[in-house]
């Protein structure tokens, strides 16, 4: 028989389980404890949940990812059992050498589960935005490992880099994974499963790390600005994303613009190692960028011949969602660009197909660019001769321009 030391222990072990888990082991023992949000969390629901190792607990359980006997003094580079990690871990948790992509599964924990076939344990499908809430099925792309091994991506090293010494960033230190600067693993919720629900928002922003973002009856993108039009689902004219819906105000969906500049803003400089550069200042407000909430008519030329569904004559200067034209985590194209805006397939600009032509493409999902004269300065690939043949769009056309400052453009 037990002694009475080792009963007292192995309650307490049972009420500890109890505890994160939400389960209740016995009247007798204990009343039915609660783990709060986590039980609720994509990581901890006890159906789909994480159950990436043989470790004997059930799905959702802590010590899938969890060694509760290994100290915080150490890391080791490889998953083993019993071995000590920061905020004990089974592994290393982020490869702090991975300065640039391309990544592999051990550079960081989430890689783990978030990749594709041959994933040491769950592997778990994850879509880009394009298909998630655009459907565009097209897109191949079935996991978060691939998706960052493109031609553009958010660096997870300078995520790490950045927000390891930022002032006010209590949650995160130089032990921290980049991956939680937007997602608390805790409480982050499988938001694909309905893509038209914003309470199954996976992100919360980092100057709130403790709650969710996009819940909230104030964040949505309807309560950033009433000037928000949702663009047309893959291949319709007829319903909107997130997910084919009716509803075109941005009532589903999150108000990812607050939650993007949070860090990209006009406060923060941010360096990239990829671009060798500090990434341009981002202000989405009243005046700051034509896509924002800027003005998309000036002294020098108007919004030009806008598609539907932004085409209305009278219409207000529409404010975008960062992620009606950018993917989160990574993209075939440069700058994070989507596979597919506004219900129809864009091309991909990387560094051979950055041209003219194919940017004049992409911009064409809204913009009429077939048609030149008065109301539309820009119209063929040459802009009317402004600028000279053979530039890009994004040559004047970028985060913080004017829509179209002299002299490089027609007076109106």
């Amino acid at each position: 028989m037990s002694s009475p030391l080792s009963f007292i222990a192995l309650v307490r072990v049972l009420l500890v389980t109890s505890f994160f888990l939400g389960t209740s082991i016995s009247s007798s023992l204990s009343p039915p404890c609660s783990a709060g949000q986590y039980t609720e969390s994509a990581h901890g629901d006890g159906t789909f949940g994480v159950s990436n190792r043989a470790t004997g607990f059930a799905s959702g359980n802590c010590a899938h990812c969890h060694e509760f006997h290994a100290s915080s003094g150490g890391s080791e580079p490889a998953p083993v059992d019993g071995a000590a990690s920061p905020f004990t871990l089974f592994t290393e948790n982020f490869n702090t050498s991975a300065t640039v992509a391309p990544y592999a599964e051990s550079d960081n924990i989430c890689f783990y589960c978030h990749r594709g076939t041959g994933c040491s344990f769950q592997q778990v499908t994850n879509y880009d935005y394009s298909r998630s809430f655009a459907g565009y099925t097209i897109s191949t792309l079935t996991n978060i490992l691939d998706t960052f091994n493109q031609t553009s991506y958010h660096n997870l090293y300078d995520i790490w880099n950045f927000y390891k010494d930022k002032s006010g960033a209590d949650f995160f230190n130089d032990l921290s994974n980049p991956c939680v600067a937007c997602h608390n693993p805790h409480l982050a919720k499988k938001n694909s499963a309905d893509p038209t629900d914003p309470a199954q928002t996976c992100v919360s922003k980092p100057s709130d790390h403790e709650t969710l973002w996009g819940d909230g009856a104030s964040e949505q993108i309807n309560d950033y600005t009433a000037a928000y039009q949702a663009p047309f689902f893959y291949n319709s004219s007829v319903v909107y994303e997130p997910g084919g819906s009716a509803t075109s105000n941005g009532s589903l969906t999150p108000d990812y613009i607050t939650f993007c500049t949070d860090c990209h803003n006009t406060t923060n400089t941010i360096y990239s190692t990829t671009l060798v550069r500090n990434l341009r200042s981002i202000n989405w407000s009243t005046s700051g960028d034509v896509h924002g909430g800027g003005s998309a008519r000036d002294a020098y030329s108007n919004k030009g011949t806008i598609k539907a569904p932004y085409d209305e004559a009278s219409g207000p200067n529409y404010v975008l969602s960062c992620l009606d034209c950018h993917e989160p985590h990574g993209s075939s194209s440069k700058y994070l660009l989507r596979r597919e805006v506004n219900g129809v397939a864009v091309p991909q600009l990387t560094v051979d197909t950055n041209t003219d032509s194919a940017w004049l493409t992409f911009c064409a999902a809204c913009h009429d660019v077939t048609v030149e004269g008065v109301g539309n300065p820009c119209g063929s690939s040459v802009h009317g001769g402004y600028p000279m043949p053979g530039t890009s769009c994004v040559n004047c056309h970028y985060h913080g321009r004017t829509m179209c400052p002299p002299p490089f453009c027609k007076t109106m």
